[in-house]
């Protein structure tokens, strides 16, 4: 069983209001728009300070992107009584085919797995990062940024044991 629910915008308070106000529970899932899923990718990094993993739980609901399901802009689809396996990632490594991004940026001083502004990414999404660089070397161009992890420049970067 699904529900669409049409909003003006999509943001973290309104997943967090229309979790609570539906009584969405974890074997719920929540589908956007590919653009708002970026939206709200981009805020929760700016509120947070850190990039989101994927699959990406918000109050334990899994908040995905449209990829099967049609979901117009503006419009979450609530689908009830999913199951979402946490196995889900490793089904997904067994069928790629293509990168799952295409730039993957590196610290110009040390050359650890960046984000696009040189900040440090949580465990998750770095050795999700090296994985892509590891199995797509061909595909994926490599970026490099001033890294967070080098703010003196190469001075410190020798012993900087976060490298690949």
């Amino acid at each position: 069983m699904s529900e669409l629910k049409f909003m003006k915008a999509i943001n973290l308070k309104f997943l967090r209001d229309i979790i609570l106000d539906c009584k969405i529970n974890n074997s719920d899932a929540i589908y956007l728009h590919p653009n708002d899923f970026d939206d709200i990718a981009c805020e929760y990094r700016e509120t947070y300070k850190e990039s989101i993993v994927y699959p990406f739980f918000f109050l334990n609901i899994f908040i995905g992107a449209s990829e099967r399901i049609t979901v117009p802009p503006s419009v979450i689809r609530i689908e009830r009584n999913v199951y979402i396996p946490s196995t889900q990632i490793h089904i997904k490594e067994e069928t790629e085919s293509f990168p799952p991004i295409d730039t993957v940026y590196r610290c110009g001083w040390c050359g650890n797995v960046v984000d696009h502004d040189g900040s440090l990414l949580n465990f998750e999404t770095r050795n999700e990062y090296i994985r892509i660089l590891e199995k797509f070397q061909q595909e994926v161009k490599e970026v490099k940024v001033h890294g967070n992890c080098c703010p003196n420049g190469d001075q410190h970067s020798s012993e900087n044991k976060l490298y690949l």
